[in-house]
């Protein structure tokens, strides 16, 4: 199938729903779905950019197993011929913040950095990106938080191709990744 990871982004198919009513109604009333089904949601830009500073006020879903993030991503990254770039603020279980410039082919190769940051879930952040030809800076509130530089960066740029596309999501995880989903927890919502 050409997939390499288990959550790829994908386009939902909801022919079969009425623009008036809610995805998440409208959900559980789709072929091979049933009351307990549960979904994620993702925005995307149709535009990719090569560089510059990516910012967002954010307030990510708090509770344990939710996925919540704010990344950069080349558009079929998930394709085993496809080089993998990304980069991350994603929050992972309860409330931890995980920073992530990945790439690779076949990806994804991960270079994960974890910060201790307080109230992600409970207040609203200034969360920003610095993707230049030299480095890649992340930065929280103002306050640079990481920053890589060298052959990882020089690698990450040369396969960038026509660049990536700005997103945020919001999807349930498991165990192996995100925490210890349970439905009990929801709603719950990124803002």
């Amino acid at each position: 199938d050409g997939i390499t990871f288990p959550c790829p982004s994908a386009p939902g198919n909801f022919t079969g729903c009425r623009s008036d009513v809610k995805v998440s109604d409208c959900l559980r009333a789709l072929p091979g779905s049933s009351p307990s089904t549960v979904a994620g949601a993702e925005l995307t830009t149709s535009n990719t950019y090569k560089y510059g500073k990516f910012e967002a006020s954010i307030q990510y879903a708090g509770a344990d197993g939710v996925v919540s993030s704010f990344f950069l991503w080349k558009p079929e990254s998930e394709q085993k011929t496809v080089y993998w770039n990304e980069l991350d603020f994603e929050k992972l279980g309860m409330c931890k913040m995980q920073l992530n410039l990945i790439n690779g082919m076949p990806g994804p190769k991960g270079h994960e950095e974890h910060v201790d940051l307080s109230q992600i879930c409970t207040a609203f952040h200034t969360y920003a990106f610095e993707w230049t030809p030299d480095y890649v800076a992340w930065s929280v509130d103002g306050v640079e938080v990481r920053r890589e530089t060298g052959w990882n960066v020089e690698e990450f740029n040369l396969n960038a191709g026509n660049g990536l596309q700005l997103r945020l999501n919001v999807w349930p995880g498991d165990s192996n990744f995100g925490g210890t989903f349970s439905e009990d927890d929801l709603p719950v919502y990124q803002y």
